[in-house]
């Protein structure tokens, strides 16, 4: 009768644990029909009771429930485990296929376009190589050697001395750069 008043489970009022949440609430609608009046009206108002008290149980009350009694959970847990290995087998397949991250290759800088192919030829005679991993697509010496080249294409100038020049200016850029560790030796005015 206490448990029929927190509008518990029949299996939490006599101290079971409940392996189907939906259980508890089959239950408490088998137990609400077994005491339907037996009058039209009355019995609208026991069935919307009944709903009601379904209805505004808390979502998180099952959880609660199990925190509160951990080694009843545990053994139930086990339990589970022993009946049902194919359901967990099932679980464990599930949860592998959540974890694996589909892998999609990067497509190269403007691919299938024709005068970006024609580019990277004219880089490729120079030695630039366009590989399908991440550091050599993003490299930016590269693209504005690449973007320059499709330029001198575009106002018929020669696409390897453009791209040839870039390369340079930048390769002299990056002989003048200074390490870290030099920073704290340069003049106040540099």
């Amino acid at each position: 009768m206490f448990a029929n008043t927190l509008a518990l489970g029949v299996h939490q009022g006599r101290g079971r644990p409940c392996h189907d949440p939906d259980a508890s609430r089959r239950r408490a609608r088998d137990r609400e029909a077994r005491y339907r009046s037996r009058n039209a009206t009355r019995r609208r108002d026991q069935d919307r009771q009944a709903r009601h008290r379904l209805l505004s149980r808390r979502p998180d009350y099952f959880r609660v429930w199990r925190q509160a009694h951990a080694a009843t959970e545990r053994a139930r847990r086990v339990r589970w485990r022993l009946t049902h290995p194919e359901l967990l087998r099932e679980q464990w397949r599930r949860r592998s296929q959540r974890r694996r991250v589909e892998v999609v290759p990067l497509p190269p800088s403007h691919a299938h376009h024709a005068l970006f192919d024609r580019a990277w030829e004219v880089l490729h005679r120079l030695g630039v190589r366009r590989d399908d991993h991440l550091a050599s697509i993003h490299d930016p010496r590269w693209e504005d050697a690449c973007s320059e080249a499709v330029l001198a294409i575009l106002e018929g100038r020669d696409p390897e001395a453009a791209a040839r020049s870039v390369l340079a200016t930048e390769r002299r850029l990056s002989i003048l750069s200074v390490r870290f560790d030099d920073l704290e030796r340069l003049p106040a005015g540099a």
